[in-house]
């Protein structure tokens, strides 16, 4: 509505999303592409191992909205995770598996025969590699959509998810009127989460949502110290540049 307001084609607007968004593909590809290149041309290509991913996927009006950081569905949490060792990860292997961004820091640790730092999240995927070592220990994912700081919506809003065998639950703490509190969707059959059941399935719903709350109390016990705790011994340079990069305020 907020398109044809303003004298936009809505769908030509999505369309040239888009293709701007392809071709930004398109080139980071080529990047990635003379990156592999130099090392193999410098005679690292066998020594080195490079990952690739995104912290966020974009909307293109899968939900309604444009752009991305508004909500934990499909289209946002469901990012790129691309591995490349030559003679350490299979070529072309596709890894079914739900994985989380955590897991890629003691990914790359453990491959590069290092030790994986005390107190780091996550676990290697080295297993579903074919690596030796421990075995892959499935746990849900979770996603969380913060409030940005603003009264209205999405800003305002506040979701979680969780994804566990074949289903994933969204739960919707700040939400706008029209917007249910919980909603379920098939995680493989609908990968950008269009068809709502919770209502139909109200015993994985409660079952999640239990599964949802004991994540939230171990997070909550593992939060970190306030910004005036953790900025003690910090030069005034390196407390100007967080700030620069809103992590500290």
């Amino acid at each position: 509505e907020e398109l044809v307001q303003a004298g936009i084609d809505p769908e030509a607007f999505i369309r040239f999303s888009k293709d701007w968004y392809d071709g930004s593909i398109r080139g980071m590809d080529t990047e990635i592409a003379r990156l592999v290149e130099g090392l193999g041309a410098r005679g690292l290509g066998d020594r080195s191992l490079l990952a690739f991913y995104a912290d966020h996927g974009e909307e293109f009006h899968e939900h309604g909205r444009m752009w991305h950081g508004q909500s934990v569905y499909g289209e946002m949490v469901r990012v790129p995770l691309i591995l490349w060792a030559p003679g350490r990860v299979p070529k072309g292997l596709k890894i079914e598996e739900p994985v989380q961004l955590i897991d890629v820091l003691p990914t790359l640790v453990t491959m590069s025969g290092l030790p994986v730092p005390e107190g780091a999240q996550g676990q290697s995927l080295g297993p579903l590699l074919g690596a030796a070592g421990p075995a892959w220990k499935r746990r849900p994912p979770i996603s969380e959509k913060q409030p940005m700081g603003r009264q209205d919506f999405p800003q305002a809003s506040e979701s979680y998810a969780i994804m566990d065998g074949d289903w994933k639950l969204i739960h919707n703490v700040t939400r706008p009127p029209e917007k249910p509190e919980f909603e379920l969707f098939e995680f493989y059959k609908d990968p950008l989460d269009q068809k709502n059941l919770a209502a139909a399935h109200p015993d994985v719903v409660e079952r999640l949502k239990k599964t949802l709350d004991s994540w939230h109390q171990m997070a909550k016990s593992a939060r970190l110290k306030p910004d005036s705790e953790a900025i003690k011994g910090m030069s005034k340079e390196q407390l100007d540049h967080l700030r620069t990069l809103g992590y500290v305020k």
